[in-house]
C-alpha cells in the first residue's frame, strides 16, 4: 500500500506491503498534518479471489533441518546434506486451503544430486511447481586404515618394520632393507572400504639405492591422500671372486676365493697374460692393475681388484717372473749422407762389431743409424734405434761406440771409426778487387800483381778453390797510404799448410777539384747557368736577402769545400768564392758576383708614409689657421677707422680686402 502525500512534512500511518488471505481483507490508512492537530483516515476492502492461487505459503525442508529461505515467487531451490542422510522430509503447505499439494520424494537420495518435485493444485486447477536439488555429499574419507610391507624375495612372506609405525594421519614412511631382499609386497586397507579406492599396491622389485612407492588413496568425492614409501636397499659388499684364470698358464698353487697372492712363472716368449675373473657377486665389478700386458725380465706385479656394489674392495696380487729375451745383436748399421749409402769396412755383420770407414774430402757431415732388434727389447740406451749426426769438420775422425742392451742384460758393443780425408790444396779459385783492375790477369799458380788506384780502401774478394781452406786478407787493404802498399793474402789448407799471394798497390790522390752541381735556392738565377768549366757567375738580390742558400754537389765525393764572403751582403756589388780543394791539393775557385739592390731612399715603408701623412695635415692646419688669423686682423682695423659705413662703400671695402 502506498500513500501519496499532498505535502512532505504530512506523516502516514497504514502504508506498506500486505500478506493478503484469500476472501476479504480490511486496511487502514491515516494521514496527519504537521501541526498534529487535523487526522484523515481512510478505509480500504480488498477481496482476494483464491480460486486460481498456485503458490504455497510456505515450504520447508524439517528433516534434516536446513534453511532455504523460501518466498513465495522463487520456485527453485538448492540443498546439500551429510552423505548419511538417505531421505529429506519436507513440509509443504499452500496458501489457499483448496488448493491440493502433490510431493515426488525419492525414498533414497543417491550420491550427488537428486530432484524433488512439489506440485500445487489451485482450485480452478492451475498447476505451480516448486522444485528442491538436494545434493547428498560423497564420502571424503582417504585414509588407510592399515598399511604392510612383507619382503617376499624368495618367498620369505616376512612382514618388514616401517619407520614410523604405521598411523593413517602419518603419509610418509621409511624402509631400510638388506641387500638381499629384492622383491616386496604392498598391502593396505582403506578406511571406507565401501567408496574409496587405492592404488599403488603391489608385489615389486627393489634396486640397489632409493626405491620410492606412492600409495594413492581416492574417496568417493575424488579427493585423495598420497601415502610415500621410501625403500632404501642395501649395496652389495661382497669383494670376492669364484674364480682366476691365466689362459695358458697356472698359479703356482689352486685358486681360492679367500686366499689373496698367486706366483707364476714364464719364458721369454711371454709378454702378455691374458686373464679372467668372476666375482661372487653379479653386481660386483673387477679391474686388472699393472703391465700384464707387456710383461718385463724379470718381476711383474699385476693386481686384480674387485670392487662391490657398494664400492668397497678387495685386491688379489699375481706376482709373474718372466725369462728376458737374450738377444743383444744389431739388426743393421748404416752410414748416410742424404740418398748417399757408404759401405762399411767390412761389410755389416750382426755378429762382427768394429767398422771403419774413409770418406772423400767433400764429405763434411754423415748420419750414422743402428737399430737392434726392438722386437725382442733390445735397446741402445733407451730406444731400439741409434741416430747420430756427425759433424766432420769438428769430429775428424769421428769413433763411434755403439752398446746394445738385451732384455736380460746382457750387452755388446760396436765400435764405428770415420775419418774424412784431408785437402791439402791452398790455391785461390778467384781473386777479384771492386771496380779496380790488377795485373797480369788472374791464375792460380801466379802469386804476384799489381794494382795503381785513387780509392783508400779495397774491397777484396778472395775464393779458394778447396772449400774448407781458411783465406786471410792482410788488414791495410782498408788504409791504404800514398805510393807503394803490399797486401799479402794467405790460403791456409786443411792440412795446415800455407801459400801467399801479394798485391802490390800504388795509391795515387785525386786532382778532380770540379762541382758537379751548384744551384742558388729561393729562385735566384745565376747568370750564365752553372757549367763546371765556367768560373764566374751575376746573380740579382733584392734588398732583403744578405746570404746565399747554395746547394752544390762535388765530381769527387772526397773533395773538400769552402765559402767564403757569404754573409752580411751590403747593398750594391758582393763576392761570395766557393773553393773546391782535391785530393792532391789543387784548389779551383768559383766566383759569385751578388748584386744587392739599394731601396731605402726611394721606397718608403707603411710607418714612414704615414708619417709622412700626419706630417703634412698638421701643415695644411696650421697654414689656414695663419690665413684665418690675418683675416681676422683685417677685418678688425677696418672697423676701428670708419665705424659709420655706407651700403656702397662696404661693399667697395669688401672686394678691395678680397683683392688683397
Amino acid at each position: 500500500m502506498v500513500v501519496d502525500k499532498a505535502h512532505y512534512f504530512q506523516t502516514t500511518k497504514g502504508d506498506g506491503v500486505y500478506a493478503l488471505s484469500g476472501g476479504k481483507n480490511n486496511i487502514k490508512v491515516e494521514v496527519t498534518s504537521e501541526d498534529k492537530k487535523n487526522t484523515s483516515k481512510w478505509n480500504y476492502e480488498i477481496t482476494r479471489d483464491m480460486t486460481g492461487n498456485a503458490d504455497l505459503k510456505s515450504l520447508k525442508v524439517i528433516d534434516p533441518e536446513v534453511e532455504i529461505n523460501y518466498s513465495y515467487n522463487i520456485t527453485d531451490y538448492y540443498i546439500t546434506v551429510p552423505k548419511d542422510t538417505e531421505h529429506v522430509t519436507l513440509e509443504a503447505i499452500p496458501d489457499d486451503e483448496n488448493a491440493t499439494v502433490k510431493i515426488e520424494n525419492p525414498e533414497t537420495l543417491e550420491y550427488g544430486d537428486n530432484l524433488i518435485t512439489i506440485t500445487v493444485t489451485a482450485a480452478n486447477k492451475k498447476v505451480k511447481e516448486y522444485h528442491i536439488t538436494v545434493n547428498r555429499l560423497q564420502s571424503n574419507n582417504a585414509f588407510l586404515n592399515n598399511f604392510k610391507v612383507i619382503n617376499i624375495t624368495n618367498d620369505k612372506n616376512e612382514e618388514l618394520s616401517l619407520t614410523p609405525e604405521f598411523n593413517k594421519m602419518n603419509l610418509s614412511y621409511e624402509l631400510e632393507v638388506p641387500n638381499d631382499v629384492t622383491k616386496l609386497r604392498l598391502e593396505g586397507v582403506a578406511e571406507d572400504t565401501e567408496f574409496s579406492s587405492i592404488e599403488g599396491l603391489g608385489d615389486f622389485d627393489i634396486k640397489v639405492g632409493a626405491n620410492t612407492f606412492n600409495i594413492v588413496v581416492t574417496a568417493q568425492d575424488k579427493t585423495f591422500l598420497t601415502y610415500k614409501l621410501n625403500v632404501k636397499r642395501k649395496a652389495n659388499s661382497n669383494t670376492l671372486l669364484d674364480s682366476l684364470t691365466v689362459k695358458d698358464h697356472n698359479f703356482t698353487e689352486n685358486f681360492e676365493s679367500n686366499k689373496y697372492l698367486y706366483y707364476m712363472y714364464v719364458d721369454g716368449s711371454v709378454e702378455s697374460l691374458d686373464i679372467t675373473a668372476v666375482p661372487s657377486a653379479e653386481t660386483s665389478t673387477y679391474q686388472i692393475i699393472g703391465n700384464y700386458q707387456k710383461l718385463v725380465a724379470g718381476k711383474n706385479e699385476i693386481t686384480v681388484r674387485v670392487t662391490a656394489e657398494d664400492k668397497s674392495t678387495c685386491d688379489y696380487k699375481i706376482i709373474v717372473y718372466r725369462t728376458g729375451y737374450s738377444d743383444n745383436n744389431l739388426e743393421s748399421l748404416t752410414v748416410t749422407n742424404g740418398s748417399e749409402n757408404y759401405i762399411l769396412s767390412p761389410n755389416f755383420d750382426p755378429l762382427y762389431d768394429k767398422y771403419t770407414l774413409t770418406l772423400p774430402n767433400d764429405v763434411s757431415s754423415v748420419t750414422l743409424t743402428a737399430v737392434a732388434n726392438g722386437q725382442k727389447r733390445a735397446k741402445i740406451g733407451s730406444s731400439a734405434i741409434y741416430v747420430k749426426k756427425i759433424d766432420l769438420l769438428k769430429e775428424n775422425p769421428s769413433n763411434n761406440v755403439i752398446t746394445v742392451t738385451a732384455e736380460d742384460g746382457t750387452i755388446h758393443t760396436y765400435t764405428v771409426d770415420i775419418t774424412r780425408e784431408i785437402s791439402s790444396d791452398n790455391t785461390l779459385q778467384s781473386l777479384e778487387v771492386k771496380n779496380n783492375t790488377f795485373t797480369p790477369d788472374f791464375d792460380k799458380n801466379t802469386l804476384n800483381y799489381t794494382l795503381t788506384t785513387y780509392d783508400t780502401s779495397l774491397d777484396i774478394l778472395a775464393v779458394p778453390t778447396n772449400k774448407f781452406a781458411k783465406v786471410s786478407i792482410s788488414n791495410n787493404r782498408n788504409n791504404l797510404k800514398e805510393g807503394l802498399n803490399t797486401i799479402t793474402i794467405d790460403v791456409t789448407s786443411e792440412n795446415g799448410k800455407t801459400k801467399t799471394y801479394t798485391l802490390d798497390v800504388t795509391l795515387l790522390y785525386d786532382s778532380n777539384n770540379y762541382l758537379k752541381s751548384l744551384t742558388v735556392k729561393s729562385s735566384h738565377e745565376m747568370e750564365p747557368s752553372f757549367n763546371k768549366n765556367v768560373n764566374s757567375y751575376n746573380i740579382k738580390v733584392p734588398y732583403e736577402v744578405e746570404k746565399l742558400d747554395l746547394s752544390y754537389i762535388t765530381s769527387n765525393e772526397k773533395s773538400k769545400v769552402e765559402i767564403t764572403g757569404n754573409e752580411n751582403f751590403k747593398t750594391g756589388k758582393n763576392t761570395v768564392i766557393i773553393s773546391v780543394k782535391a785530393e792532391n791539393g789543387d784548389v779551383r775557385e768559383y766566383k759569385l758576383i751578388v748584386n744587392r739592390k739599394n731601396t731605402a731612399t726611394t721606397t718608403l715603408t707603411e710607418e714612414e708614409e704615414s708619417g709622412s701623412t700626419a706630417e703634412k695635415v698638421v701643415i695644411i692646419i696650421l697654414i689656414v689657421l695663419v690665413v684665418l688669423g690675418l683675416l681676422y686682423l683685417i677685418f678688425k682695423k677696418d672697423d676701428d677707422a670708419t665705424p659709420t659705413v655706407k651700403p656702397e662703400n662696404k661693399k667697395n671695402n669688401t672686394k678691395n680686402n678680397s683683392k688683397k
